[in-house]
């Protein structure tokens, strides 16, 4: 695969929006491992200082099925909770990050 196929490299190189990938953190628990709790009220953290969401699926490579994750539906909860849109397609993420200039 390409890594422009990838949602949040795609984000990067076109330059619409700039992505933060919670997902990001699992590689620096490789190097300073800490409780999940943490890692989640980071995100939360975090999410205050973002606009929108774009909630991706993500497939197992072997089944081909979705594959859950908790945290990023704990995510999707935070961002409506505090009125901010989810996004599901990254055309629809970019028609709202253009009408806001």
């Amino acid at each position: 695969k390409s890594a422009i196929r990838m949602p949040v490299n795609r984000l990067m190189v076109d330059a619409k929006v700039w992505p933060f990938a919670p997902l990001w953190s699992y590689f620096q628990q490789i190097f300073t491992p800490l409780p999940y709790a943490f890692w989640i009220n980071y995100d939360l953290a975090i999410i205050n200082r973002m606009d929108a969401c774009l909630r991706v699926e993500v497939y197992h490579p072997e089944t081909g099925q979705p594959v859950k994750s908790s945290g990023a539906d704990i995510e999707v909860d935070a961002f409506r909770r505090q009125g901010k849109p989810v996004f599901f397609d990254i055309e629809s993420l970019y028609e709202w990050a253009a009408t806001r200039g």
